[in-house]
């Protein structure tokens, strides 16, 4: 693991008041040396509540890599979907930061 980052956990979800809808940054150091986006995935897990299927939610996931000589590019990139809340749909999900759909 290169970096880890929380969110979301004092944050109130819904729309009164409305959500944080981000973004969230994730720094992996320089010194790591990544040169190539495909050595990197990016695991984003949604805490189940109440129960281990307990309240899910519906969002859509986008990640930019902002790299170190200033420039941007599309990274993962996940569906408008529901995460959570039952076998059929995971809490935990794993993206390659290279696997994206423009």
């Amino acid at each position: 693991m290169l970096a880890q980052r929380q969110v979301g956990v004092t944050e109130r979800w819904g729309n009164s008041p409305p959500e944080n809808q981000g973004p969230y940054f994730l720094i992996v150091p320089v010194a790591q040396n990544v040169s190539d986006c495909h050595a990197l995935s990016l695991r984003v897990r949604k805490e189940p509540s109440g129960s281990s299927t307990g309240k899910g939610w519906k969002n859509v996931m986008h990640a930019r890599l902002f790299l170190a000589n200033g420039t941007d590019v599309p990274a993962a990139r996940s569906p408008f979907d529901q995460w959570g809340d039952g076998s059929s749909h995971p809490f935990d999900r794993t993206f390659g930061l290279c696997d994206h759909t423009p």
